[in-house]
């Protein structure tokens, strides 16, 4: 069944990015035992239980951060237990081993040759398993301003999560080739049956996988560290089906969307961007301003890495479900913050000289407040 476009609610991102901390929590309460257990117990129960996008994601964080031998541990000592909190640990159990919710087709609006499978629920591929506001707005974006940059040319996706902007790139812009990539295995494997059994052989050709781990990309202080990280990223070149991209590969052309979530990607995402563009190279990205902070230092870094640097607010893509829509059940960040910046544009070129791939060719988006390196 296609989701017509809709994308998930903010509160849900939030409450992916903390579902760790609080199942680390719940971790800490199941091993002190008693009444605080069985409350822990029944909470963890009921969010993974409760269905929705966020079920997978506490499913295993809770198996990771070691719940599920906490919970066991209670059911053995369970005669010493107060009345209920076996019964609540057995209840958690059983919910963890539940399957979570496959997948399903998520439909670009207003463009029935895109669409993409996403994950039934927020699991192993995390914040990456489902399509969120800010890539319909970077392919409405592209779409009215960006066809002239991607047509005939070889683009990179970061963060291409479940591919609907790679997708929508070479059905929809005619990109002769579009990598796609993350650093995230499942996400990419959830891309790669999309490819296989949602799109055109012509669009499945031009369209492909890779792991790529920005962190890779942070300039290094000696030779020596830049080797060590070379050995690393050797040694991690492949992740199940997928290899990691080289850092010989280059593109004229870089897109991403929803890429700010994290604050370490206010540092690491445009050194991604520099390793990986040709000089004179451009890059377009939609990114969702949930903090300003994160914007600020993203900006920050972005014009002491050299790049020329232009901003502009887009509207919110038709079917975005606003944050305001349900509470948020975590204790921070501040929900309320991150609904109000909106999503952003941003625009960055490389000084490239007259063999700029770009050479002669303008930005066609209006109303771009430009930033120049350096200021």
């Amino acid at each position: 069944m296609g989701r017509g476009g809709a994308t998930v609610d903010e509160a849900d991102f939030f409450e992916a990015l903390v579902c760790a901390e609080r199942c680390e929590e719940w971790r800490a309460l199941l091993g002190r035992g008693g009444a605080a257990a069985g409350a822990a117990a029944r909470e963890l129960a009921e969010a993974r239980g409760g269905g929705g996008p966020l079920a997978g994601a506490y499913a295993d964080e809770a198996r990771r951060s070691g719940c599920a031998a906490a919970l066991a541990c209670l059911l053995e000592g369970e005669e010493g237990s107060p009345p209920g909190v076996a019964g609540s640990a057995r209840a958690a159990l059983d919910a963890l081993a539940r399957r979570g919710g496959g997948r399903r087709v998520w439909a670009l609006s207003g463009v029935p040759g895109v669409k993409v499978f996403e994950l039934g629920d927020l699991g192993s591929a995390g914040v990456a398993g489902r399509v969120w506001a800010a890539a319909p707005a970077l392919c409405a974006a592209l779409g009215q301003w960006g066809r002239t940059l991607v047509q005939g040319r070889a683009i990179l996706e970061l963060g291409c999560g479940c591919g609907v902007c790679a997708v929508f790139c070479a059905a929809e812009l005619g990109a002769a080739r579009v990598v796609a990539t993350d650093s995230s295995a499942p996400a990419l494997d959830c891309l790669q049956e999309t490819l296989e059994e949602l799109c055109t052989p012509s669009v499945a050709s031009r369209v492909e996988t890779r792991l790529l781990e920005w962190d890779d990309c942070l300039p290094t202080t000696s030779s020596a560290g830049s080797a060590a990280a070379a050995s690393a990223a050797a040694a991690a070149g492949h992740q199940g089906s997928h290899v990691a991209l080289s850092a010989d590969d280059v593109f004229p052309l870089i897109v991403g969307s929803d890429l700010l979530y994290e604050p370490a990607a206010a540092e690491s995402l445009p050194w991604a961007v520099k390793r990986h563009l040709v000089p004179g190279g451009r890059a377009l990205l939609c990114l969702k301003n949930r903090f300003s902070r994160n914007l600020a230092d993203f900006e920050a870094n972005a014009l002491s890495a050299g790049f020329r640097l232009g901003l502009r607010r887009v509207e919110e893509a038709p079917g975005a479900v606003p944050l305001e829509r349900r509470p948020w059940s975590g204790a921070s960040p501040s929900a309320r913050e991150s609904s109000d910046g909106g999503h952003v544009l941003v625009a960055l070129e490389l000084a490239g000289g007259p063999k700029s791939p770009w050479a002669g060719v303008s930005w066609e988006i209006p109303e771009i407040e430009w930033r120049e390196p350096g200021r």
